[in-house]
């Protein structure tokens, strides 16, 4: 939970938010990890990881739960895996205001970062020449924008 309650401290003391109008939630879909399985003291969902249409069908009732309750919701993703990170922000994007940070937040830090270096030099950003170095999400959305 550190992740959402740590982004949430940022939205409430850089973006003004009241801190009662925010609520972070992980969803836990289960893991592969023989380890965490096996630990007495792992607080996770002791299931093999859900994947597919049980996975789909897991994220769409909860986010018609989310919308039935709060229908002008702002639902942010953070940290779900590339493919479904895409997924689901494409499957989502015209239901509801939502975002991903890894995919869109990451890359307007990153593509404002050389926005503001083209400013300085003055070399338009058709002469620049980007490399992205890995593919997740956060790679992928930096690399859109930017195109």
């Amino acid at each position: 939970m550190g992740i959402p309650i740590g982004k949430l401290a940022l939205y409430t003391g850089c973006g003004g938010l009241h801190p009662a109008t925010t609520l972070p939630i992980m969803l836990d879909v289960g893991t592969d990890n023989p380890d965490c399985l096996a630990d007495p003291l792992y607080i996770g969902w002791r299931n093999e990881r859900v994947r597919g249409q049980q996975y789909d069908d897991f994220i769409e009732a909860f986010v018609s739960a989310v919308v039935k309750r709060w229908p002008h919701v702002l639902l942010q993703w953070e940290d779900f895996a590339k493919n479904n990170a895409t997924r689901m922000l494409e499957r989502y994007r015209d239901r509801l205001l939502t975002f991903n940070d890894d995919i869109q937040g990451t890359a307007a830090v990153a593509t404002g970062a050389l926005l503001s270096a083209i400013n300085v030099t003055g070399v338009p950003l058709t002469e620049q020449r980007v490399a992205v170095l890995g593919a997740g999400s956060a790679g992928c959305g930096i690399a859109s924008l930017i195109r």
